[in-house]
Order: structure tokens, then sequence, then C-alpha cells
């Protein structure tokens, strides 16, 4: 290898790697916790589209929703393990609140 090719590949000494098996559930949940709450909002706001007068207030709090959980699902790769259980918590209790709706 030419000290030019060593300069050209990806320099990843200032990146974490935790592949504990704990971080890798915590990982795992926060995707499946974030994941129910976007397929919540995703299948309401299907259903108000196909209603023949559909609820544009709703309808804009579905997508507001929607548009948080995916910013929140697109932060869990960066996110430390308490940042993502903080996120389980907040979306497993969210989720129950909007299933019982």
């Amino acid at each position: 290898m030419t000290e030019e090719d060593r300069r050209s590949e990806p320099d990843f000494t200032n990146v974490r790697f935790n592949a504990t098996s704990e971080s890798a559930d915590i990982l795992i949940t926060a995707n499946s916790a974030v994941n129910r709450v976007i397929g919540w909002h995703s299948e309401q706001l299907g259903y108000e589209r196909r209603a023949g007068e559909p609820n544009h207030e709703r309808m804009a709090e579905l997508k507001e929703g929607l548009t948080q959980a995916q910013a929140d699902r697109r932060s869990i790769p960066l996110a430390d393990d308490e940042q993502r259980q903080r996120l389980i918590d907040e979306y497993s209790a969210l989720y129950r609140r909007l299933a019982a709706e």
C-alpha cells in the first residue's frame, strides 16, 4: 500500500465502536420503540387520507409527530446508551397512549 493510499483511507481513530451485547440490545430496542410510533402515525395518516372528509388539523398533528419520530430515529446511531434509554422510555409510553386512543 502506498503512502497516498493510506492518506485516502478513512480515519476511524476518533470513532467509538461500542459493540457490547447490552449496547446492541439498547440500540435495537430504541429503534423498535421509535418505529412503532412511526408506524402508528403512518397508519393514522393513511386513514385520514382515505376519509371522505379528512381532518386537516389531525393530519397536521400526525405529520408533525411523524417528522419528530423520524428525526429521533436518525439520532439513535449517534446517541449514547443513556440517551437511547430515554428514547425507549418516551416512545414506549407514547405508543401506549396512542394505541389506547
